[in-house]
Parts: structure tokens; C-alpha cells; sequence
């Protein structure tokens, strides 16, 4: 596998469909990126692959998903400064299904309860970030079959 051509695609592709996008739309841009794309360095300039895709996008969400808001901040504040920096919008993701991933990923096995005490501590984490556009939340039906 060859990473470089693997990035240099996703970006090709990102170019090509915000511009077609805005070529007679008004309709904003947005992807659902994976919070470390910032680990990833382009050779051209250093600059990491989750500022050039901002960069091609009106806004994204992070899929950052843990079941605590200090959690959530920590690998999401960097790219919320990324955000504020580049004039973009920030969602952060939230998962609320079983998942054979680490259990620190999901609400499922805390429940409603503790998923939106979590919420409303996020938020008052995040709303320092102007960037900062909400909560997305992964599956309607995962959310909505929490346990209460």
C-alpha cells in the first residue's frame, strides 16, 4: 500500500468534488474525518493531512469518539484550534452502539443518563472554541435504543 498515493487521491478527490460543488450550489462541504489525521505529515510542507483537508471543506466532524468529555477534549482541542485558525466549523462525534472497539469509545455501556451528562460537560468545555459547532452523533438508532 502506498500511503502517499492514498493521501494524494483522498485530496485530488476532495478538490475536485468541492469544486464541483460550488460550481452552482450554495450547499456547504463536509466529511466525517478520523481525529488523527493531524498525525499524518505532507512532504511537500509539513503541513498535517487534517489541516489540508479542512482546508478543501466548509466543516467536518470529528469522529472522536469517547464516552468522557476530558476524553473528547483531549484528542479534539488541537483541531479545535485548527478550526478556529482556518474560519471552519467542528463537530465533534459521538458513538452510541456496541462496538468490539475498546469500551472507552462508546455510550452504549454507560447509558442516556451519563451520555447527556457528557454532552452538557462537553459542551462547556468546547463552546470556548468558536469553531466549535455541536455534537454529532454517530447512529440515530444506536442513540435512540440507549439504555436509560
Amino acid at each position: 500500500m502506498d500511503r502517499d498515493a492514498i493521501v494524494q487521491g483522498w485530496l485530488d478527490t476532495l478538490t475536485l468534488f468541492g469544486n464541483e460543488v460550488k460550481v452552482d450550489t450554495a450547499l456547504a462541504t463536509s466529511a466525517a474525518l478520523p481525529f488523527w489525521l493531524d498525525e499524518i505529515r505532507l512532504s511537500e510542507d509539513e503541513t498535517s493531512l487534517m489541516e489540508a483537508i479542512m482546508n478543501q471543506l466548509d466543516e467536518v466532524t470529528l469522529m472522536s469518539y469517547r464516552d468522557t468529555a476530558d476524553a473528547l477534549q483531549q484528542i479534539t482541542a488541537s483541531k479545535l484550534v485548527l478550526g478556529d485558525r482556518l474560519g471552519k466549523k467542528v463537530f465533534v462525534g459521538i458513538e452510541t452502539n456496541p462496538t468490539s472497539e475498546p469500551p472507552h469509545i462508546t455510550f452504549h455501556e454507560e447509558g442516556r443518563a451519563v451520555m447527556e451528562r457528557e454532552l452538557q460537560a462537553i459542551h462547556e468545555l468546547l463552546s470556548v472554541y468558536p469553531s466549535y459547532a455541536g455534537v454529532s452523533v454517530h447512529d440515530y438508532a444506536g442513540w435512540r435504543n440507549l439504555k436509560e
